[in-house]
């Protein structure tokens, strides 16, 4: 499991933080396209779109005033010599990393292709392309904002720049899904 917070410029004292994390609603996010933990079909294929994957969500609550979508690729082999978790599952390198920020709080869809008018993507090590020779797990997360974000200020996101996204979120929600075509 990937949890990947992100950090704004809101300027929230701590306290701020953790009353709001003591009332952190939760988001129900879905793609019409695949069910969770299961595989992308083979027809949505990572394409220069900041959106390549259908998705919805629901349950934002009143006050937010922007959302954010990030969206993790890890990385794990499918043949021999895979290392394994302490719960025998595969181990995963993260291989990156994409917030599409600047989503207004009424937004309750995302269509392949959409980029709505006034969000902004930035990225984190790799492009979100997974390899098609590899089995990837791709996390999609929407996080409900009490205040608009200022990761448009920021050259490249960095992984510092997403720990206290998950803390000041008034409400979150997350997709798991698979991508890859491992070879036979």
């Amino acid at each position: 499991m990937l949890s990947l917070p992100i950090v704004g410029c809101g300027g929230s004292t701590s306290s701020e933080r953790s009353v709001a994390a003591s009332k952190r609603g939760k988001l129900i996010v879905r793609s019409p396209a695949v069910a969770p933990l299961h595989t992308v079909p083979s027809h949505y294929g990572c394409r220069k779109n900041a959106v390549w994957l259908p998705l919805e969500w629901s349950q934002v609550p009143a006050g937010t005033k922007e959302l954010v979508l990030v969206t993790s690729l890890s990385r794990f082999k499918t043949s021999g010599g895979t290392s394994k978790t302490s719960d025998g599952g595969p181990k995963a390198k993260l291989a990156g990393v994409s917030a599409l920020a600047g989503l207004g709080p009424d937004l309750r869809q995302l269509r392949v292709g959409q980029k709505p008018v006034g969000s902004y993507r930035k990225a984190h090590l790799s492009p979100l392309c997974p390899s098609r020779s590899t089995v990837s797990g791709m996390v999609f997360v929407v996080y409900a904002m009490p205040f608009r974000q200022h990761l448009r200020r920021i050259p490249e996101l960095e992984l510092s720049d997403l720990e206290g996204l998950q803390a000041e979120a008034v409400a979150s929600g997350s997709l798991r899904v698979l991508y890859g075509r491992p070879r036979p």
